[in-house]
Formats: structure tokens, C-alpha cells, sequence
């Protein structure tokens, strides 16, 4: 591949993170309650989940992730965007947990992380992977869902909260059975 070839292809990629980002990005004011929360568009419509506070989208991409975050109150979430290429789709529909977890984990510094659960199951039409952990940071227990599927992107959407903290896994729970794709009028 020559330089402008290279650097058409580049452009474009950040074009479409861009798109990605003005379709995710809510620049409604920050509310209390829960309400849907674009994740990805698509030119079929729009994958929403529920959350208590706005989704931030930070500028910076880990190895062509766009990443998004948002502290919820007894819980903190972290969504990670990819584009699909090829193959890469079934390595998010594996029992073993996809390295991009991990990686994650080790960002926020997680230590003893053990998967406790995965499960393939449905949310309103959409296929998912659903795995359970379990951690610790600085001598702190921690749970986290991760809840990956592939579409015409890649979603990684992680939630972390303190072990045993009821609330928190029920507002983790109501958010994860929210997931829904809103269909574009024809």
C-alpha cells in the first residue's frame, strides 16, 4: 500500500469514528433519571441502553476502540467501540472471556479478576455474550458485567461495582435488560 492509500484510509476510519461519536454522543443536559442512551448507529437504527447519567466520549482510541464512559452512581460503565472487520465477530461470541476484557480490567488496575459466569443469551432481539466477574482494587471487592455483541460494530460494555452491594447490581441489572435496537422509520 503506498503513503496516500495509507492516508485516504486513515481519514476515512476517522471519519467514521466521528460519525460514530456525533450518533452516540446525547447533548441533551446531564439528568438523574434513566434514560436511553444511544450506543451505535447504524443506518438500520439505533442500539440504546438505559443509564442514570450522559455517556462521555473521551478522544483518544486504544488500538482503534472508541471508548466511553460514565459514572453512574453505585456503579461505573465503560463502553468500548470497534468497527468489525472480517473474522473478528466470532471472537466476540466465545465462551473464553475476548482479550479486550482483560485488557480492560487492567486498565482500571482490577487484580484477581475470576469469570464466574458466561452466557449467550437474547435482550430485546439482540444476541449477546454475557460473562460475570469478580475482582479486586486496593483491597476492595468489586463484580463486574461485561456484555459484548457484535453488529456492524463491536460493543464492549462493562459495568464495575462493589461486591455485594444489592443496589448497584439491581440498577446494573435494569440497565443490561434495557438493551434495545430502535428501528429507523422507512
Amino acid at each position: 500500500m503506498n503513503f496516500f492509500s495509507e492516508l485516504c484510509n486513515r481519514v476515512i476510519y476517522f471519519a467514521i469514528v466521528l460519525l460514530i461519536a456525533a450518533g452516540v454522543f446525547n447533548i441533551l443536559p446531564a439528568s438523574c433519571s434513566w434514560n436511553a442512551r444511544p450506543l451505535s448507529t447504524e443506518w438500520q437504527g439505533e442500539l440504546r441502553v438505559r443509564l442514570p447519567e450522559e455517556i462521555n466520549i473521551y478522544p483518544f482510541n486504544t488500538t482503534g476502540w472508541l471508548v466511553q464512559q460514565a459514572q453512574c452512581g453505585d456503579f461505573f460503565f465503560d463502553m468500548h467501540v470497534k468497527e468489525l472487520k472480517g473474522m473478528e465477530k466470532n471472537d466476540f461470541l466465545t465462551e473464553a472471556p475476548p482479550q479486550r476484557i482483560m485488557e480492560t480490567f487492567q486498565q482500571y488496575q482490577l487484580e484477581n479478576v475470576t469469570l464466574k459466569e458466561q452466557k449467550r443469551e437474547t435482550i430485546h432481539n439482540i444476541g449477546v455474550r454475557h460473562y460475570s466477574f469478580t475482582g479486586e482494587k486496593q483491597g476492595k471487592d468489586y463484580e463486574m458485567e461485561v456484555i459484548t455483541t457484535p453488529r456492524h460494530e463491536m460493543l464492549v460494555m462493562t459495568y464495575i461495582y462493589h461486591a455485594g452491594s444489592k443496589k448497584a447490581k439491581d440498577e446494573v441489572e435494569e440497565s443490561i435488560s434495557s438493551l434495545e435496537f430502535i428501528e429507523r422509520d422507512k
